[in-house]
């Protein structure tokens, strides 16, 4: 029965069951639960919201932004739910802390939970640093070479693609072939890669902090 929940709990966390090339990195997790005013206070307002940018929400962040704190940032990216990475990641972005790209990195890199991917890439791209670009680079490389797991390829070549077009690089020419090799089972997926989406993000993040 303990293990029947378990895997109820880490099913409803968005746990994906795949073994990886980074499954022996660190993840940096919590020895805590969250409890429910925490739960209540900073993911339940937001997690669903992730993506908008209209005025309402500018509004809401922009009261919470003092209070996000580093250990906030910390509690959020230790659960293990997506929920809570996926904002936790873009607070980060939203504070600018660039301490936390190594555990959003890896985060991104071991794909343990669904859904957070794209919330990974977009504060990856955000943060613009050389070690952003090695960790979307990575996942790349092994990503793109596993035509079996949907994952967050798309999101992962957008957001190289903007960093590209925001440093004047062109990290994306190598994996051009392996992004085509990796679409011959996804017909539905679009071949040609756009960062509007990324850059519309990355701008209402800015916009944030101007306030």
């Amino acid at each position: 029965m303990e293990e029947l929940e378990r895997r109820i709990k880490m099913h409803s966390a968005g746990a994906t069951v795949i073994n990886t090339a980074f499954q022996e990195l660190p993840s940096f997790q919590n020895n805590f639960d969250l409890d429910k005013s925490f739960i209540q206070n900073w993911v339940l307002p937001y997690y669903m919201k992730i993506g908008v940018t209209d005025s309402e929400l500018q509004s809401e962040l922009v009261s919470k932004i003092p209070q996000m704190s580093k250990d906030i940032l910390a509690s959020l990216l230790g659960d293990f739910d997506w929920r809570t990475r996926q904002t936790g990641a873009y607070f980060a972005a939203i504070k600018n802390d660039i301490e936390f790209i190594d555990i959003i990195g890896v985060h991104f890199l071991k794909s343990e939970v669904s859904y957070a991917g794209q919330i990974y890439a977009i504060a990856l791209a955000y943060f613009n640093t050389e070690k952003s670009v090695q960790y979307i680079d990575k996942y790349l490389e092994y990503y793109l070479s596993k035509p079996d797991l949907w994952f967050d390829q798309g999101d992962a070549m957008a957001a190289l693609k903007y960093l590209d077009h925001v440093n004047k690089t062109n990290h994306l020419a190598k994996h051009l072939n392996d992004w085509e090799n990796f679409l011959t089972n996804k017909p539905y997926w679009k071949k040609e890669i756009e960062f509007e989406h990324m850059k519309n993000q990355i701008e209402f993040i800015q916009k944030l902090q101007a306030v």
